[in-house]
This record gives C-alpha cells, sequence and structure tokens, in this order.
C-alpha cells in the first residue's frame, strides 16, 4: 500500500484531476480541423496578395499587418497547441502581439510626420 506522500511524489491526479503531472499530453484534432486551418491560412494569404494589387493609401500597411497577425494567431493557437497550453503562455503572446502594434503605431507615426521629400537620384556619369 502507497502512502500519501508516495502518492503525490509520483504526481498522480487528486479526486477533481486539477493536478498537473508534468507529463506531455497530446492534444489530437480531426483530420478535417487541421485541413480547415490549412485552408484558413490560404485564404488570408491570397487576400495578402491580392490586397497588393490595390492602393488603399495608409490603410495597405494596416490591413496587410492585420491579415499577417490573423495567420500567426491561427498558426500559434492550433499548430502550436497554444490553445490547450498553459493561460500564461498564451498572455505572453497576446502582450507580443500589443507590442508590436504599439512599435508599429509609432514608427508608422514617425515615418508619415517626417515631411521628407523625394530625393531624386544623381545623374550617372560616363566613364568614357
Amino acid at each position: 500500500m502507497s502512502s500519501p506522500a508516495t502518492t503525490e511524489a509520483h504526481g498522480t491526479h487528486d479526486a477533481h484531476g486539477a493536478h498537473d503531472d508534468g507529463a506531455v499530453h497530446a492534444h489530437v484534432s480531426s483530420t478535417l480541423f487541421y485541413v480547415a486551418i490549412f485552408f484558413a491560412l490560404l485564404v488570408l494569404t491570397v487576400t495578402t496578395v491580392g490586397q497588393s494589387y490595390f492602393d488603399l493609401g495608409r490603410l495597405s500597411i494596416a490591413i496587410v499587418i492585420l491579415i499577417a497577425t490573423l495567420k500567426a494567431s491561427l498558426v500559434v493557437t492550433f499548430f502550436m497547441h497554444l490553445r490547450w497550453d498553459s493561460k500564461f503562455n498564451a498572455l505572453i503572446f497576446v502582450s507580443c502581439i500589443f507590442f508590436i502594434g504599439v512599435f508599429f503605431s509609432y514608427t508608422m507615426n514617425d515615418t508619415n510626420r517626417r515631411g521628407i521629400d523625394a530625393i531624386e537620384p544623381a545623374p550617372l556619369k560616363s566613364v568614357w
């Protein structure tokens, strides 16, 4: 018969199953689910390429960044199993996306307000 200390040391689950035993738990999803995620990524990629043919001014960069963020979120959430991981890792991912957004907004604000005119290239000199 095992003692309670031995049971805890071996990492068995308590009555509610809330104890983390440190083992890797596979999250198997159906093939159809992964195919759906794959096609969503393809649609978002085609959307990005299609958007490149339209000039939407300042909105173009924001749309492309939004699409790239959606694609990264799908990959991280489902292919890297963040959905089934600890909430702390999800918080870190969301924080990173937030700070990248802050970085982009400050960078875009800076480059839009510089007032630099187009610089004409110097004429080519002939060596002969």
